[in-house]
C-alpha cells in the first residue's frame, strides 16, 4: 500500500463545525507533530500485525517506513501508556507518555519506497503490581514534507467496520511539550488511516543479531592471524566466504586492536577485493615506519583493520614475521 495522505504536520485533521456527519476536514496544524497506529478494530491481542504496540518487555532493533516522494525528515518515537490494573485483574492504560526519540531520519525522495534504519530502542509492556505501561512505537515528523500515511476507507468515525485500523495522532509532537517520565497528553485519533511504519523487535534477554550491511556494502573477509614479510612487503591470506565480493581498503596499524586510535600508527595500506567464495593473497607494502618495526625483530603484533566498501571497519590481530635471509 502507497503512502498517500497529502499532507504534511502544517495540517491537521480536524472537526469543525460541518463535522456533525461524522468527517474529519483539514485544519492548521503545527510545525511537527507525532503519529502512531493506536490499533485495529476487531483485532484481539497481535492476530492483525498492524498493531502499533510492542508485544513485551525488548528492543527495537530495526525500523522501516515507506514514503512518499517529498518525506519529511522523521524521528522514531516511543508513545507510552500508563495505566493500572482493577478489580478482577482487568488492566487499563490511557495515553500517551513521551518515552523517547531517536535523531531524525531522511527518507530519499523516492515514490512508495520503503527505507530501513537500525536502531536500539528499549521498549516495554509489562504488568508489576497495579501498575501497567504499554509502549508504541511510532513517528514524529519535522519540518516540511509528507507523512507517511494511508487511506484504507472512509474516515468518518461513524465508519468503523472491523479490520479498520486506526492511527492516533498529536500535534506538536509527543516529547515537544513533555520530558521522558515527565508529563502526560491526550491524543485524538481517526479511523482507516495507517501509518507506514514497521519495526522488529526482539524479547529482553535475547541478543539482537548483527544488523544487515547497507544496501550496497560489500562483505568483509576474514584472514589469516600470521603474515609473512618478505621485501618489506607482507603476505596477508585473505578468505571471502559471503555470497558476495568482498572489497574494500586494507591498514595495517601499530599496536593491538585494543589500543588508544589515536596513537596507532600506520604501518602500510592496501586495496582488496576477493571474489565471493574464493581466497587471495594481498600484498602490502610496508612504509617507513613498518620497515622499522621489523628491523631488528623476527615477528611483531600488529592489528589488521580492513574496511570493506560501505561498510564498517573491523579489526584483528595480526602477527607479522619476517622471512629469515
Amino acid at each position: 500500500m502507497a503512502p498517500d495522505w497529502p499532507y504534511g504536520c502544517e495540517t491537521k485533521p480536524t472537526f469543525t463545525e460541518q463535522s456533525l456527519d461524522g468527517y474529519y476536514r483539514p485544519g492548521p496544524g503545527t510545525a511537527d507533530c507525532t503519529w502512531f497506529q493506536t490499533g485495529v478494530y476487531g483485532a484481539v491481542d497481535y492476530n492483525d500485525p498492524r498493531t502499533g504496540s510492542v508485544p513485551a518487555d525488548g528492543t527495537i532493533t530495526n525500523v522501516s517506513v515507506r514514503s512518499g516522494p517529498n518525506p519529511a525528515p522523521l524521528r522514531i518515537v516511543i508513545v507510552r501508556m500508563i495505566g493500572g490494573v482493577g478489580s478482577g485483574g482487568q488492566q487499563s492504560t490511557a495515553c500517551c507518555a513521551f518515552q523517547s526519540e531517536t535523531p531524525p531520519l531522511q527518507p530519499p525522495p523516492q515514490s512508495n519506497q520503503t527505507n530501513s534504519w537500525a536502531v536500539n530502542i528499549p521498549v516495554e509492556r509489562n504488568a508489576k503490581g497495579t501498575a501497567v505501561v504499554a509502549d508504541f512505537v511510532g513517528i514524529s515528523a519535522v519540518g516540511p514534507g509528507s507523512l507517511p500515511l494511508a487511506f484504507t476507507g472512509d474516515t468518518n468515525f461513524h465508519n468503523q467496520p472491523p479490520g479498520a485500523p486506526e492511527a492516533g495522532f498529536l500535534y506538536p509532537r509527543l516529547g515537544a511539550l513533555e520530558s521522558p517520565g515527565g508529563g502526560t497528553r491526550n491524543h485524538e485519533a481517526i479511523p482507516n488511516v495507517e501509518v507506514m511504519l514497521q519495526w522488529t523487535w526482539v524479547p529482553k534477554g535475547v541478543v539482537p543479531p548483527p544488523p544487515p550491511p547497507p544496501p550496497g556494502a560489500a562483505a568483509a573477509p576474514k584472514a589469516e592471524r600470521a603474515a609473512r614479510v618478505a621485501a618489506n612487503r607482507a603476505l596477508i591470506l585473505l578468505v571471502c566466504g559471503a555470497d558476495v565480493a568482498c572489497q574494500g581498503q586494507l591498514g595495517l596499524l601499530s599496536g593491538s586492536p585494543g589500543k588508544v586510535a589515536a596513537k596507532q600508527r600506520s604501518l602500510g595500506t592496501t586495496d582488496y577485493l576477493v571474489a565471493a567464495g574464493k581466497e587471495e593473497t594481498v600484498t602490502v607494502k610496508l612504509n617507513k615506519r613498518g620497515k622499522a618495526l621489523l628491523r631488528k625483530k623476527k615477528k611483531a603484533k600488529v592489528t589488521l583493520q580492513m574496511t570493506p566498501t560501505g561498510g564498517t571497519p573491523v579489526s584483528q590481530k595480526l602477527t607479522l614475521k619476517r622471512k629469515a635471509k
